[in-house]
């Protein structure tokens, strides 16, 4: 039989049957926090003519959170996170989140890119 209790640093868990007790520490679980620049964000925003609430949706989806995390988090209800991430996969032609999050990523390695391409060494020598 298996004993569970929660801690800040971590959760105990404890085996009767062994006597034995182990921690298993809690990792906060967000995938994709700080792979996007808010810069990035921006050029997103712009390249598909996101409005500012699909953009912050958007943002919470890429980051790992739920629609009902969202929706708490946003003061909405569920229902309209579905309907704004309805409208963010027209808007970026996508039709599931794992598209949308290689499409986020993908649009940040071209801007990426393309800020590489527009600084050359050169430029820097002078």
């Amino acid at each position: 039989m298996q004993l569970r209790h929660n801690l800040s640093d971590g959760e105990v868990l404890g085996n009767r049957a062994t006597n034995s007790i182990s921690v298993v520490p809690q990792i906060d679980m967000q995938p994709g926090k700080g792979l996007v620049s808010d810069t990035q964000w921006s050029g997103l925003e712009l390249q598909f003519k996101l409005t500012k609430r699909e953009l912050e949706v958007c943002q919470r989806m890429f980051d790992g959170m739920t629609r009902q995390e969202t929706a708490s988090l946003m003061g909405i209800k569920t229902r309209t996170v579905r309907h704004y991430m309805e409208r963010i996969h027209d808007k970026m032609r996508v039709s599931n989140r794992v598209q949308l999050v290689l499409r986020i990523i993908q649009f940040r390695d071209i801007l990426i890119a393309k800020n590489k391409q527009s600084f050359s060494p050169e430029d820097a020598s002078k």
